[in-house]
């Protein structure tokens, strides 16, 4: 039996296990024609994925694996993969949402709040303008807001959504979150039975959600433009959850004060010439995006992989010493 891995396990300990073992081919940032050849070749029984291919994993990729028992993400997300074709196939699936592992991972939660910081402090512009041989020029751009007595709604008090709740607890702001799923105790937080009741009146607007149908289009045109004028919306969670028109059209209104995204719409057919809400990030200053960064850290990255990578390697009875 052979295991694919497409994920980059380039940093982890103890790497040559993985990358000398006659069990494992290593293909990370191979295309999926190339994929292809390889599957073709070696009849994979298990597949280690990235986390954030630049394709979809669909059912005309999945289809062409004939001997195909497993299929593992090092990430919770799933959206990169089409689950409802391996469901009727039969094919086992993992990630790592609801697993033990992601309780020690914190890189996303961090990298919510740094980003949130960024917005709120206009680092983005402000370093641009330093790379473009200026130097406190124009104050009027950079000036941006304290973060004592803001107040931040959470959509989601999983993972994420708690860490980014302390940590936003520790600079003095005020706590708002709405979960349905969740007791929330942390005596810090006001909690909101629903979600317009608390958008209106927060600051901060964060959506700490899985993406699933009833949390596709989440903060839709409604929502975006009932939240308080100038107030800025932080995303990391996945970009089908906002209406990213009607973010474009708050944030040129100036009905928003910023916007931060690590993610956006449909991520695996991106072209950045012709996406709109990376050109409206040229023109608006006040809107930051980074290309799904915010679980890459060396710590979390390696805890995420070997959690897939021993998951495969266990339900196919492999032993990664031999």
């Amino acid at each position: 039996m052979k295991i694919l891995i497409t994920a980059p396990i380039d940093f982890l300990p103890d790497n040559e296990k993985l990358l000398n073992s006659e069990k494992v081919i290593y293909a990370y940032k191979s295309k999926p024609e190339e994929i292809l050849k390889l599957e073709e070749e070696h009849k994979f029984s298990g597949w280690v994925c990235s986390p954030c291919p630049t394709y979809s994993i669909n059912s005309d990729i999945l289809s062409k694996f004939s001997n195909l028992k497993i299929l593992a993400t090092p990430s919770t997300g799933s959206n990169h993969i089409d689950k409802t074709f391996l469901e009727e196939q039969s094919i086992s699936f993992f990630s790592l949402k609801g697993t033990d592992v992601v309780n020690q991972i914190y890189a996303s939660s961090e990298y919510t709040f740094t980003l949130l910081m960024m917005v709120l402090k206009k680092c983005n512009p402000a370093i641009n303008s330093v790379s473009q041989g200026k130097w406190r020029k124009s104050e009027d751009e950079f000036r941006g807001h304290e973060l004592i007595g803001k107040s931040i709604g959470i959509l989601g008090y999983g993972r994420i959504g708690s860490n980014l709740s302390k940590y936003c607890n520790a600079f003095d702001m005020k706590v708002y979150a709405f979960d349905p799923y969740v007791r929330i105790s942390d005596d810090w937080v006001k909690v909101y039975s629903s979600i317009d009741s608390m958008i209106s009146e927060v600051d901060i607007l964060a959506p700490c959600v899985h993406l699933d149908d009833s949390t596709k289009n989440l903060i839709n045109r409604q929502r975006i433009f009932s939240m308080k004028q100038g107030s800025f919306l932080i995303n990391t969670s996945r970009g089908e959850v906002i209406d990213e028109k009607a973010l474009i059209e708050a944030l040129e209104s100036k009905h928003l004060g910023g916007c931060g995204l690590d993610v956006i719409h449909d991520e695996f057919n991106i072209s950045n010439k012709s996406n709109d809400i990376i050109k409206a990030s040229v023109s608006n200053k006040n809107l930051i995006i980074s290309p799904h960064i915010a679980g890459l850290t060396f710590e979390s990255e390696t805890k995420a992989q070997m959690a897939a990578i021993n998951e495969v390697f266990n339900f196919l009875n492999i032993n990664l010493k031999k």
